[in-house]
């Protein structure tokens, strides 16, 4: 990387990380796109929990920030053994909090949040249902961050991105099985967004794991080494990740403000 021209370097390193944040975004692109054939109290309801899912994933956010950076720093130092730890202690922090905060209050709260952000009982009756399933299975989407900004601070940006291309194509077919009902499929509403947003997500997130379990990857994880939690390397991930994660949640906070 530092012999010769640096920015063609830096541009085959860059483009597939902007390409894979687009892809993330992209997943609630696509069912608020194919949730507006319904109508507009169905696409009014699927935008305003997108606004709620927001505050919930920015944790997502914050622990692979803070993952790829350490990840960088330890991979860049030929420290095999302290990549390990990060990642893993990554890991554990993603499902943790995610079963123990984002999980339960996302699926008891979300009609009472959308409420609070002008809501009426029409489209809180499609939204709230469509939140509380994602909420339901929203470890899968909080690990998907996290392997991908793992891969991605190990110098392996093309990966993530390829498990994310598949997965949204995995989502917009879903979506449309289920949303519209096609064949022996159910026509879910709302709720099939929710349906191909999950399977989508536990696809990834399935694939990340076997591609760390895989050896043949920029990273390799000896799964029988201790998964012990490690406070101190938490604490490193959420103190750096948070202060990094803020630019890229900022102009959606000016957005939902306004």
């Amino acid at each position: 990387m530092t012999v010769g021209s640096l920015l063609p370097k830096v541009v085959m390193l860059s483009w597939p990380i902007v390409a894979s944040y687009l892809l993330q975004v992209a997943v609630g692109i696509a069912d608020t796109k194919m949730v507006g054939a319904l109508g507009p109290v169905q696409l009014a309801a699927v935008g305003t929990a997108g606004g709620v899912m927001f505050f919930f994933v920015s944790i997502a956010f914050v622990v692979s920030m803070g993952v790829q950076i350490l990840v960088a720093q330890y991979v860049g130092r030929g420290d095999l053994k302290g990549t390990e730890s990060v990642v893993k202690q990554g890991l554990l922090a993603a499902v943790g909090i995610t079963l123990l905060l984002v999980s339960p209050w996302g699926v008891l709260l979300s009609g009472w949040i959308m409420r609070l952000m002008g809501a009426d009982a029409e489209m809180i009756g499609h939204g709230a249902p469509y939140l509380q399933l994602v909420f339901a299975g929203m470890v899968f989407v909080i690990l998907s961050f996290v392997i991908t900004g793992a891969l991605q601070g190990a110098g392996d940006t093309l990966t993530p991105l390829m498990i994310l291309l598949v997965a949204n194509i995995v989502n917009i077919g879903v979506n449309y099985l289920f949303i519209f009902g096609v064949g022996p499929f159910p026509a879910m509403g709302v709720q099939g967004a929710a349906v191909g947003t999950l399977v989508s997500r536990i696809l990834s997130a399935i694939a990340g794991l076997a591609v760390l379990a895989s050896g043949r990857f920029a990273l390799v994880l000896d799964w029988r080494r201790s998964w012990r939690i490690d406070w101190g390397m938490i604490r490193r991930i959420l103190s750096l990740g948070f202060p990094s994660s803020l630019p890229m949640h900022y102009p959606n906070l000016v957005l939902m403000g306004s």
